[in-house]
């Protein structure tokens, strides 16, 4: 039963945690949705209220959650696409695997996770004109002819975040196992700033997968493992962070130029 519309702004896991703001993943492993769930006060327990699907404790797909008094009392966000009730072991398969673990509610209300994402959201800094400006300078130092490549690879590369199997998957590192990626990374650091350019856009962030696969310089990627506050920002927030780093490296540059 359909409980939901297509989003691109959140994902499985964001919605077993009540929020519909941001795309999170907390990365493959059991272990890091046991770390992700003890922030919002959830502990692992033979049965709960939210079952993580995988294919094994290394390979985590997908997370459901119990909605009481229903029925079907199971109900999934499916990636970018719609939200369904269901059966638990409806989705049983090659897909989602099988349900690994559940969690329960230990004490939610007083979890750190909602201090942190109070401090996050007053963080987000809107991009200015003269950032606009400052990075509309820099894409017209890359050749023409680069800049057309990467626009044709780039379109190829996000019709398919979202296509096929890709629309009912939340993991963002997912998108990056296909040819038109590896196009893409071929191209090399210069097109750094064209993908700046798209990150502008906020329902482009997995273009950040790209932006740190060809970003050379470590200081100019935001700290996004999951025990960092950056990591609650989701995939979004993470995406105007690297993207207000970069900003601030090229006013620093040109500021040194004219002194």
């Amino acid at each position: 039963m359909v409980s939901g519309e297509p989003s691109y702004t959140y994902n499985s896991v964001s919605w077993s945690v009540g929020i519909k703001s941001r795309w999170l993943w907390p990365g493959n492993t059991l272990s890091d949705f046991d770390y992700f769930y003890s922030l919002f006060g959830y502990e692992r327990t033979m049965r709960g209220t939210i079952a993580v699907w995988g294919h094994d404790t290394h390979n985590i797909t997908h997370v459901s959650i119990l909605v009481p008094n229903s029925q079907p009392d199971w109900e999934s966000k499916c990636g970018a696409d719609i939200r369904l009730r269901h059966q638990l072991n409806e989705f049983k398969g090659p897909t989602y695997g099988r349900v690994i673990a559940f969690y329960s509610p230990v004490n939610p209300n007083d979890s750190p996770a909602n201090l942190i994402l109070e401090k996050l959201d007053q963080k987000i800094v809107p991009i200015n004109k003269e950032q606009v400006q400052l990075l509309k300078k820099q894409t017209l130092q890359v050749p023409k002819k680069t800049i057309l490549e990467f626009e044709k690879q780039f379109e190829d590369w996000r019709n398919s975040w979202f296509s096929g199997r890709l629309a009912i998957n939340s993991n963002p590192s997912i998108r990056t196992n296909c040819y038109e990626f590896f196009r893409l990374v071929k191209m090399g650091g210069i097109i750094i700033p064209l993908i700046m350019q798209k990150l502008i856009e906020k329902e482009n962030f997995f273009a950040l997968q790209l932006y740190t696969r060809v970003q050379s310089n470590t200081e100019l990627i935001a700290d996004h493992n999951l025990f960092s506050e950056n990591f609650l920002s989701g995939e979004q927030g993470l995406a105007n962070k690297n993207l207000q780093l970069y900003l601030q490296s090229l006013l620093y540059q040109t500021e040194k130029l004219i002194l």
